[in-house]
């Protein structure tokens, strides 16, 4: 039972500033630019790629440049996502950070281990108890350091609303069911 557990897996940061990003459209002097890449897979986290599957959530990275001469306030509702030509319901990625979550305290079975065997002459202590200790005590310092490392890099991105300045860029990221054509994808920016 202990062994279905698996391993706790570090978190890959993704530094959506260093993609390019293949598709982009411009409305009112605001360039939207997105790319329907897999975050999980390009930053080889097979824990949360996983978990993106099992939740049915992806998580789309979006850059947006003001290149107009007006400072322009960016709302999250201002940011629409088509599918197939409907929009399609999205949050900011922030709102999914539970969904990720590597859980923590199931780790500390694998202290349980082994502890003691019983014998015909009396209880005989393994000595293996330190190690599956150890282990246990580790996957729980990775979870909970891969959990904060995903919060932060989510918190990076979900920075709206924000005033961006002319010529200025910021880093946005959704979330959105994954049951969407990514292909047919389309994300753009309507002004109320």
């Amino acid at each position: 039972m202990l062994l279905s557990l698996g391993c706790a897996r570090q978190f890959q940061p993704l530094a959506v500033e260093t993609r390019s990003f293949s598709q982009s459209n411009e409305v009112d002097g605001i360039v939207v630019a997105y790319d329907t890449f897999d975050i999980f897979a390009v930053s080889h986290n097979r824990r949360y790629a996983k978990k993106s599957r099992k939740k049915n959530i992806r998580l789309v990275p979006v850059r947006i440049t003001n290149t107009g001469d007006e400072p322009v306030t960016i709302q999250p509702a201002d940011i629409t996502v088509f599918s197939n030509n409907t929009a399609i319901r999205s949050a900011p990625a922030i709102n999914y950070l539970r969904k990720f979550r590597q859980v923590t305290l199931p780790y500390l079975l694998y202290a349980i281990g082994d502890f003691s065997t019983g014998s015909s002459t009396g209880t005989r202590y393994n000595y293996l108890f330190p190690v599956f200790t150890a282990w246990g005590v580790s996957n729980v310092v990775i979870a909970a350091k891969s959990n904060q490392a995903f919060k932060e890099m989510l918190q990076r991105y979900t920075t709206l609303p924000n005033t961006l300045a002319p010529g200025r860029t910021i880093y946005y990221m959704l979330g959105i069911p994954a049951e969407n054509d990514l292909h047919s994808l389309y994300i753009r920016y309507v002004r109320e």
